[in-house]
């Protein structure tokens, strides 16, 4: 019984293979470079009297979630206007959007 020891690949696999690294590197490289999710700090967020807020940059603008514990409603806002306007941008029931969130993941 002979067994057929061929290692070569086909040019066409070895061409995926070398996309496939390239790509992977890329990936590498651009993620140390500029991490893709920016860091949260401390100061990006407060608490008082039954609020608490936080600030986030889209890609587009920075916004202000605002949480008001004793009615359990978020509120976002986005700052426009080279920061001389705050327009609202939303509003939702956290306890309504958490009670979604499960029955949509089964839970």
């Amino acid at each position: 019984m002979t067994t057929n020891t061929n290692t070569s690949r086909s040019p066409k696999a070895a061409a995926i293979l070398s996309l496939t690294a390239f790509g992977l590197l890329v990936a590498l490289v651009l993620q140390a470079v500029s991490p893709i999710a920016p860091e949260a700090r401390a100061e990006m967020t407060i608490k008082s009297e039954g609020f608490s807020g936080m600030t986030t940059r889209s890609s587009t603008e920075e916004l202000f979630w605002l949480v008001d514990d004793s009615t359990e409603t978020l509120f976002i806002y986005g700052v426009a206007n080279n920061g001389r306007e705050v327009e609202f941008h939303d509003r939702q029931n956290l306890r309504e959007l958490f009670t979604a969130a499960r029955t949509q993941a089964g839970g």
